[in-house]
């Protein structure tokens, strides 16, 4: 028995649904957390169903928020791949007189697509090839300070999440008054420059 996941991606959770392949709903969309512990309970519910050649998993490509998610799924084992947008735009449309748009209904609606296209799990960079391509672009963004902050932005949604959720509840206030990012607080730099990583954090 063959099953499909579809997941559909956001920031701060991604939502998920499976069928079978009989297009039975096996689990019906539900959130799980941009976290490890988000990651670890897809896990959990992946190995339920059975040896992991039979399960196929897709994401529609929508940035850097999918990255961690993709490299722990393809790091235990499972077959993903990745599809252009614009694919499961038009699929959506040819498949469904109602073109709403919601978490839940593309979480779906990915899954079936799944299930009735030609499946090859996306290869995927190694990770050191990933952080030269970061390094050589980030040089463009050295004579830009907002465009750096975004970029930095950008790795920390990557690498840290909690770490942007929980200083930007903490400074967005204070910097819409000032036009300033979080970046830009002395405190948020000294901390990133001493204990760069969550791990590190959690030691001090």
């Amino acid at each position: 028995m063959d099953f499909y996941v579809g997941i559909d991606v956001s920031k701060h959770k991604h939502t998920v649904a499976i069928i079978d392949q009989e297009a039975n709903v096996i689990s019906k969309p539900h959130n799980i957390a941009n976290t490890k512990e988000g990651f670890d309970s897809l896990l959990n519910e992946l190995g339920l169903l059975g040896p992991k050649e039979q399960i196929k998993i897709g994401l529609e490509a929508t940035g850097h928020y999918m990255n961690c998610l993709v490299r722990y799924l393809v790091k235990n084992g499972y077959q993903v791949q990745i599809y252009n947008p614009f694919l499961i735009d038009n699929y959506r449309k040819s498949n469904s007189n109602n073109a709403a748009k919601t978490d839940n209904l593309d979480a779906l609606l990915i899954s079936q697509y799944v299930s009735t296209h030609a499946f090859a799990s996306t290869p995927q960079i190694s990770y050191l090839i990933e952080e030269v391509r970061k390094i050589s672009r980030a040089k463009y963004f050295f004579a830009d300070k907002i465009r750096a902050y975004n970029h930095l932005q950008r790795y920390l949604d990557e690498v840290f999440l909690e770490f942007c959720s929980f200083f930007n509840k903490k400074e967005d206030e204070s910097n819409a008054s000032k036009g300033t990012t979080s970046f830009e607080s002395k405190a948020i730099r000294w901390l990133l420059l001493n204990y760069p990583s969550a791990s590190k954090i959690a030691k001090m």
